[in-house]
């Protein structure tokens, strides 16, 4: 087992998306979406660098139930095709960004989400049924009970880290998912920081329900969709 740590620099739903008992990671963290495995537990934290994260908040902890290994699965499978995240689709031998999506519009986003044609060797996704989703909830407490995790988290950069359970921030860690689920039994607890107002033009009609908004993930600002006719 392994844990993977990392800072959100955008919390909008997109990455990681959760939805009707459902937690997937299917853009962005490519390292985090090929090297995870069943069984090893994400913790996102928000990034410091964007006043509207206000700090360092844990905004998820996810245990990796399912991992759809086989490039482009997630984006074929019909279960998939109504959840946010689900922004590429099949079109003969290769995987094309699909219109209306809320993100990744701009073709630079390929190389990260999905690699190079026609393996697709990105076009991985993480699943978990085992989550807790803090969004707009999520808080520094951490800090107070460890502060050497807070610390830890605070001197991150880009990028993300691999812990032993057993390595003394594995443990605390630990303690910290422990403490998530004893205290938080909703698996979704709060919406994302930016939540947009409106889900893609492709989604139903409860989905888009008022405007879109342009939606980030990662780093990357992306277009405004129209809405639907």
């Amino acid at each position: 087992m392994t844990y993977w740590v990392y800072k959100l620099t955008y919390d909008t739903g997109a990455a990681p998306h959760a939805r009707g008992g459902l937690l997937s990671l299917a853009i962005c963290k490519p390292r985090i979406r090929e090297g995870a495995v069943v069984g090893d537990v994400i913790f996102g934290f928000s990034g410091r660098s964007r006043r509207v994260n206000r700090g360092e908040r844990l905004i998820y902890v996810a245990e990796v139930t399912e991992k759809l290994a086989r490039p482009g699965e997630y984006y074929e499978r019909p279960e998939f095709r109504h959840r946010w995240d689900c922004i590429y689709e099949r079109v003969g031998e290769r995987l094309a960004w699909r219109p209306g999506s809320l993100t990744h519009e701009e073709e630079k986003f390929r190389a990260k989400d999905l690699g190079p044609a026609p393996r697709y060797h990105r076009a991985v996704v993480l699943l978990s049924d085992q989550f807790r989703y803090l969004g707009t909830e999520g808080t520094m407490d951490h800090a107070g009970r460890w502060p050497n995790l807070a610390t830890f988290v605070h001197e991150m950069g880009i990028g993300e880290r691999e812990l032993e359970p057993e390595s003394k921030m594995g443990r605390m860690l630990t303690e910290l998912k422990r403490d998530m689920w004893r205290r938080r039994p909703a698996e979704v607890v709060g919406a994302p920081t930016e939540a947009p107002s409106g889900g893609p033009a492709w989604g139903t009609s409860a989905q888009r329900a008022g405007p879109p908004t342009s939606v980030k993930s990662c780093s990357a600002p992306t277009r405004t969709p129209k809405p639907p006719p």
